[in-house]
């Protein structure tokens, strides 16, 4: 864990580097903006070591984050819309998952099957017909119809997921 012992003016300081980003989602300081705020000269580790393992001496503490000091408005409202945009995306295919459901009939009717889009059974109907039937035929039948609807939910759940696979690509 890396500690940062800097004043309150200096965190403040530190953190309007991130303009109205919230500091929580903000994205990781560079070694320039620690150095600017840092009483320590710009030591991120108290222990005077500097540097995390993995930095390549790329002048980031993470490699892979955007350099906040050289990003501008334009920039960095494009990377929040495509955010929004992705967010969208997923808030869409959470409501599509939750809503699946998929109901099949045996072939004669005699047994309807309603799964939910886990293939949890959720409703079994059964005609009044089935009375006539041995109890072997009768489970094969549910059984059969269950699994119909289940594929079917199965086939519903591949479209939500193909959707949001598609919009990522359009992202």
């Amino acid at each position: 864990m890396i500690t940062i012992d800097l004043p309150t003016r200096s965190i403040i300081d530190l953190l309007g580097v991130f303009g109205r980003r919230s500091p929580r989602r903000a994205a990781w300081p560079t070694r320039a903006d620690v150095a600017a705020a840092s009483p320590q000269g710009g030591l991120a580790d108290p222990r005077g070591r500097g540097r995390r393992a993995g930095d390549r001496g790329r002048g980031r503490t993470r490699p892979d984050e955007l350099d906040v000091t050289t990003v501008s408005e334009h920039d960095m409202d494009a990377v929040v819309g495509r955010a929004t945009e992705q967010l969208n995306l997923h808030e869409d295919a959470l409501a599509g998952l939750r809503a699946v459901t998929a109901r099949a009939s045996s072939e004669s009717d005699q047994v309807t099957a309603e799964v939910d889009g886990n293939g949890t059974l959720t409703g079994l109907w059964m005609d009044d017909s089935i009375s006539s039937l041995d109890a072997c035929t009768l489970a094969a039948m549910i059984t059969s119809t269950t699994q119909e609807a289940a594929r079917l939910a199965a086939e519903q759940r591949i479209q939500v997921m193909t959707t949001l696979q598609d919009g990522f690509g359009k992202v």
